[in-house]
């Protein structure tokens, strides 16, 4: 038995999910396309079953619209409470067409274009899995331009060979998709991440944080009572209902006393000081 929705009539018919494939053929003509949308229910609410028994709260299943993509689907996906993972603008679309709740929609895929971007941030989509350098500096450039924080993952390779059929194979090191673990590519785009600038302040990193709208901001570096005080400063005039951080433990200074004194302005401007 292939499934246990398949079976045939006492005179020899296929079923599925109990519909004679006969009488469905003359009604609808062929090629026909079957699916069983209480099997789909059932598969659906098994993974999300096992996602809030095995996984942290949040944690949530996709559906891979390359499985199939057309208004009905996504319906059925959103109304039990499922995520969609989408590859193209095509899909995205056809997604929130259907209703599809936005903040679900994981937008995938190695070869997005700046459009597929875009749309993506303009329609308000949860999260962009990126896989690589350029696609993280696009993004930056789109969701600053469009005054949004935008969610993401990075897709990492992990370099682990399944011993598969060579054509749909990608976890091996030289794999298509996402950075490698092995040769440091995932450290070098996790990097890209991270705002790196001159020691002394300036009015461009205060403007460009105030254009980003961040809730916090962590600052690290060197000399804590110079460098890391006059840019604490900056960020905290640029974003004054932010939550400003410094870690004591990621800066120093030459002079133990002015460090702590240092340490001493910042907590004085209700900047907030971890790990003195």
């Amino acid at each position: 038995m292939l499934s246990d929705n398949i079976g045939r009539t006492p005179e020899g018919v296929l079923t599925i999910a109990g519909q004679e494939v006969t009488r469905l053929a003359a009604e609808y003509g062929t090629p026909l396309y079957l699916m069983d949308e209480q099997r789909i229910r059932s598969n659906c609410r098994m993974y999300l079953k096992a996602f809030r028994e095995n996984f942290p709260e949040g944690s949530l299943p996709l559906y891979a619209s390359k499985a199939a993509s057309f208004k009905q689907i996504y319906r059925i996906m959103a109304e039990e409470g499922m995520g969609v993972d989408v590859v193209s603008s095509g899909e995205l679309y056809t997604a929130l067409a259907a209703g599809f709740p936005a903040e679900r929609i994981h937008f995938h895929g190695n070869c997005k274009t700046d459009a597929d971007i875009a749309y993506g941030v303009a329609s308000g989509i949860g999260c962009f899995i990126a896989d690589n350098r350029e696609e993280l500096l696009a993004l930056e450039k789109t969701a600053a331009g469009a005054g949004v924080t935008q969610a993401i993952l990075l897709r990492v390779t992990p370099g682990i060979d399944p011993h598969t059929y060579e054509a749909v194979s990608t976890g091996k090191v030289d794999s298509k998709f996402g950075a490698a673990v092995e040769t440091g590519q995932a450290m070098e785009r996790s990097r890209d991440m991270v705002i790196g600038k001159g020691a002394f302040p300036s009015l461009w990193l205060a403007n460009w944080l105030k254009e980003q709208g961040y809730d916090r901001v962590e600052l690290a570096g060197l000399v804590s009572y110079l460098c890391v005080l006059s840019n604490a400063i900056m960020v905290k005039a640029a974003l004054p209902e932010a939550e400003i951080v410094v870690d004591a433990s990621c800066t120093a200074g030459p002079d133990p006393d002015l460090h702590a004194k240092g340490l001493d302005v910042m907590e004085a401007l209700q900047i907030t000081v971890l790990n003195r």
